[in-house]
């Protein structure tokens, strides 16, 4: 009966070792930090409007998808410019996120593409967006809608 005691209480204090908060599936995952996130007000009669944001992740990995209630859905896209325009190219693969490195989606580079909005974006307004990667759990961020800057 003794044996079968201490059996007992050995077997729950491994379990009690085992629960409770942890991070690790987090670090094991990385952890994305987002930073300048800000999108541009949506173009009289259009329903799209894109999206720009800084991401550092921990761990090489990539963004894969966003959301938000705003819209009827979110893309990612490719944006170079040509001929002083801001031409939409739907990407093929996720964003690459190499470890330790900011990725800023910038007008000429990457951003989201909000498409089929709910109602103009306006400036002065926020977005909340759900960022989705391959590995880190989702983040939740809110982006401020701003003018651009004007050309320097």
């Amino acid at each position: 009966m003794f044996a079968r005691l201490v059996l007992a209480s050995l077997f729950l204090c491994g379990l009690a070792a085992c629960s409770g908060p942890e991070t690790a599936p987090a670090a094991a995952s990385g952890v994305v930090e987002a930073s300048e996130a800000v999108c541009r007000p949506s173009a009289p009669g259009r329903r799209m409007a894109l999206c720009y944001v800084t991401l550092t992740s921990s761990r090489t990995d990539a963004l894969v998808s966003a959301a938000t209630p705003l819209a009827a859905r979110t893309a990612l896209h490719d944006v170079p410019i040509q001929n002083g325009m801001v031409v939409l190219q739907p990407r093929a693969a996720p964003i690459a996120l190499p470890a330790g490195q900011a990725v800023r989606l910038a007008p000429g580079r990457q951003a989201l593409a909000l498409q089929g909005l709910d109602a103009p974006l306006e400036t002065g307004t926020a977005v909340p967006l759900t960022l989705t990667f391959g590995s880190a759990p989702p983040i939740e961020i809110t982006a401020r809608v701003e003018d651009e800057p004007p050309a320097a």
